[in-house]
């Protein structure tokens, strides 16, 4: 609507194509009704096709009203049953609604089309049944609230999304999601309570994931590495990998630090497990 491609949304609404997408939605209904009023204005025409298409969007999705009309600070007409969004999903949609459109309904030649169309609507309006399908809130939708950040439309978000451990940067991936971060980041945080673990865990990255195969070579002529030489040769490759992990441990808690939670504890473990490798290295 923003964008006045107004054609573009009354398509949408009436497309066979995406009726399932589209059906449950009632910012499509309702914006399509708009948009079809602005382009009756541009064409300078009777406002009867619009006006049909907001009183069936207003029929279909009754509970916006009460709440849009709030927001709006109209009169709310005494005849109009009292609706409640039938799931907890419409109720999402309804604030999602208006807070992204109450904007265009704002303006008082449209305003005062709403107010005329919800009068005549009023006996044609039946308080919907609690709804089956889509009742609960859908993870794709519950990733664009928390992108979204805004506090009032968080409180719809259940409790088994928000306690999720997650990136701040990509919550609530797709379960399909090919992110790179997928496999290691998803189980850092508990890598993260246990430097010990940690540092284990890098150490197997660095040398290989230990699943080096021994390979013996059965030439006789092959030279032999005396075992002073084995083990100066073992000593200055572990070294440059300890640093390595120290290195990749210490950069991984800086990371953790950014999210916040846990970064005290994991100092604590850090240092008592420092201490401990420098009694060995004594």
């Amino acid at each position: 609507m923003k964008a006045r491609d107004y054609e573009y949304l009354v398509d949408l609404r009436e497309s066979r194509e995406w009726i399932d997408e589209t059906g449950h939605l009632l910012n499509i209904h309702y914006t399509a009704a708009l948009a079809e009023y602005m382009l009756e204005k541009d064409a300078k025409k009777g406002h009867t096709t619009s006006s049909r298409s907001l009183s069936q969007a207003i029929q279909r999705f009754p509970w916006l009203i009460a709440q849009l009309f709030y927001v709006l600070k109209l009169t709310f007409p005494p005849d109009f049953p009292t609706t409640v969004p039938p799931s907890p999903l419409q109720a999402l949609f309804t604030d999602l609604y208006i807070h992204r459109s109450k904007d265009l309904w704002i303006v008082p030649e449209i305003s005062s089309w709403l107010q005329s169309i919800v009068k005549q609507s009023s006996a044609k309006v039946v308080p919907p049944k609690p709804s089956q399908p889509l009742a609960s809130i859908p993870v794709n939708v519950a990733r664009h609230v928390f992108v979204m950040n805004v506090p009032a439309l968080m409180s719809h978000i259940p409790r088994e999304y928000t306690s999720r451990t997650q990136l701040a940067s990509d919550p609530l991936p797709p379960e399909d999601s090919i992110s790179p971060y997928d496999a290691p980041m998803r189980s850092l945080p508990r890598l993260a309570r246990n430097a010990g673990e940690l540092n284990r865990w890098l150490q197997d990255i660095v040398r290989g994931g230990g699943n080096e195969e021994e390979v013996e070579d059965d030439d006789d002529d092959d030279e032999q590495v005396d075992d002073e030489d084995e083990e100066d040769m073992i000593g200055e490759q572990e070294e440059p990998n300890e640093t390595l992990v120290a290195q990749l441990t210490n950069a991984i808690r800086n990371t953790f630090s950014w999210f916040g939670g846990g970064t005290n504890n994991l100092d604590q473990e850090h240092e008592e497990d420092q201490d401990d490798h420098d009694e060995e290295v004594d």
